[in-house]
């Protein structure tokens, strides 16, 4: 899983750096960010549609010993391995996971609780006033909207909608009606379902609450929403935009005193720069790039940048790219190979596959004397001959025969193993690479 979201950040970030660079275009539209921003959360839980092939090829591998001499990860790994015993690259990826789990399910108890609370807040509220809910509907009609149900609280600093089941616009009480167009963004927040865009929020924090990137999305996200609105509003009231900014600094300001507003519902005016960027867009009414033409061609870029098999590699090659532990070291885990196949062989002395295991097993200890004497005995049992004469040449090299290690190898290629591609990538067979009897793909 840690994988995963490892692939998945490294994917998303040429997309997030994409949308960091359109923002500094000029007449860029704050919908168009905001589309860019939304791809960048949806590919941090894309599905991993090639983590199953990745599994199968690593079960498929041959039984084939591949373990060289000690270098400095390796001794890495073994001074890790005195301070924290010897099963240490077992546990600590068990315990990595459970503080994983832990955090997840604080995550998510705390968001609960915050639903929880706003949805107290939303049923204390009273019904609003007649005249208040024709107000409502009337602008929504005018807006060619459906009109949410209206309730008004004297808790809250400022109007927000929330849409736990239903879409509810929760209004502060006043003894005027609000303006148009404070009420004109709100609904403009229900027209762009904004608060479906809020539940994949929460689906890819629970995942990526460790994640820098999808906070950094995340804020992004919400300043484009938020702009988007206001471009939306200013464009249906262009008259009223001194009237606009003034209700902003108004609601800005009760906010500021206290009452309770939803972090998810909250405007970006807490942020100073964010709110003066507001401000300017809407007193200058700046338009943007439109249409679907572009959010398609953005939309298509960002899926060749980040879909896998494309331009971005797969889950699978990404997994077979990343360096793995030192092999050899946990010096238990081999034991306990060991114990195994040598309890397997008291029982059934002809169990080839149980030889090979114990000759792998003492290799990974050092006792290459042994080894050797273990794959020779599972290629008279004639389990897997091909490999057992590969196995036996890399005992060899470790006892420095390195041409009895040849003529295995020969033999190994006789049987049909493809010695020469092995050798190419084996670190215990350094020794007899470019060597001119080294056998060749036939």
């Amino acid at each position: 899983m840690f994988t995963w979201l490892v692939f998945n950040t490294l994917c998303a970030l040429p997309l997030c750096v994409l949308a960091l660079l359109v923002r500094r275009l000029p007449r860029v539209s704050p919908a168009f960010e905001h589309v860019l921003w939304l791809l960048v959360l949806v590919r941090l839980v894309l599905p991993p549609f090639s983590f199953s092939s990745a599994a199968a090829s690593t079960a498929s591998s041959p039984a084939i010993v591949s373990s060289g001499p000690p270098g400095p990860g390796d001794e890495l790994v073994a001074a890790t391995t005195r301070l924290f015993g010897p099963n240490w690259s077992s546990w600590s990826s068990q315990v990595l996971l459970g503080v994983f789990l832990v955090v997840l399910l604080l995550v998510v108890v705390r968001e609960l609780l915050r639903a929880r609370a706003v949805e107290r807040h939303v049923g204390r509220a009273a019904q609003a006033e007649v005249e208040l809910e024709r107000h409502v509907r009337r602008l929504a009609g005018r807006l060619g909207l459906a009109a949410p149900r209206v309730r008004v609280s004297s808790e809250v600093s400022g109007p927000f909608l929330w849409s736990l089941r239903r879409p509810v616009l929760v209004l502060p009480a006043s003894d005027s009606l609000p303006a148009p167009t404070v009420l004109a963004h709100e609904l403009a927040h229900l027209r762009r379902r904004d608060h479906w865009t809020a539940w994949l929020e929460l689906l890819v924090q629970g995942l990526h609450f460790w994640n820098p990137l999808f906070w950094l999305a995340r804020r992004q996200l919400h300043r484009a929403a938020e702009l988007a609105c206001d471009r939306w509003v200013v464009e249906r009231f262009p008259a009223e935009r001194l009237a606009f900014a003034e209700a902003l600094v108004d609601t800005a300001e009760r906010a500021s005193l206290g009452g309770f507003v939803p972090r998810a519902a909250r405007a970006i005016g807490m942020d100073r720069r964010d709110f003066e960027e507001r401000l300017v867009r809407i007193l200058r009414g700046q338009s943007g790039v439109r249409g679907g033409r572009a959010l398609f061609a953005a939309g298509f870029l960002c899926a060749g940048l980040t879909w896998p098999g494309w331009l971005a590699p797969t889950l699978a090659d990404f997994a077979r790219a990343l360096p793995e532990l030192p092999a050899g070291n946990d010096h238990e885990h081999w034991r306990r190979t060991l114990a195994a196949a040598e309890e397997r062989l008291r029982s059934d002395p002809s169990d080839g596959a149980a030889e090979m295991r114990r000759g792998i097993a003492l290799l990974g200890l050092g006792r290459a004397s042994e080894s050797l004497a273990a794959f020779q005995r599972q290629e008279e049992l004639g389990f897997q001959p091909a490999k057992a004469l590969y196995n036996q040449a890399c005992a060899l090299v470790r006892l420095g025969e390195h041409d009895a290690a040849l003529v295995c190898l020969a033999h190994a290629a006789d049987l049909g193993l493809d010695v020469a591609s092995f050798v190419a990538s084996d670190p215990d067979l350094v020794a007899l690479r470019g060597h001119p009897d080294l056998p060749v793909a036939r």
